[in-house]
């Protein structure tokens, strides 16, 4: 791999996601805030949004998704969109 895939310049407000709804759902306050921040590598993202997931699955009928690489950008590119107002 090329030393531009092994380190993409990705960014997103969502590394804490997870840790922020654990807390809403046990309704506790927490330190984590949803911060602007530069994502560190795929497999960073992929943990992130593959427990999204089987949060997400959980609780509605199951999405049975293949999350690579070219996915994950895609999906931090949407969400920096649908995250703007009137995104």
């Amino acid at each position: 791999a090329t030393p531009v895939m092994e380190m993409p310049i990705l960014y997103g407000d969502f590394m804490f996601f997870n840790e922020i709804e654990e807390a809403r759902e046990a309704k506790e306050e927490t330190d984590h805030v949803r911060l602007y921040d530069g994502l560190e590598s795929y497999d960073a993202i992929k943990v992130v949004l593959d427990s999204a997931l089987e949060r997400y699955n959980l609780h509605h009928k199951a999405m049975n998704l293949v999350l690579f690489d070219d996915c994950l950008e895609h999906l931090v590119r949407v969400h920096r969109i649908l995250r703007l107002p009137r995104g």
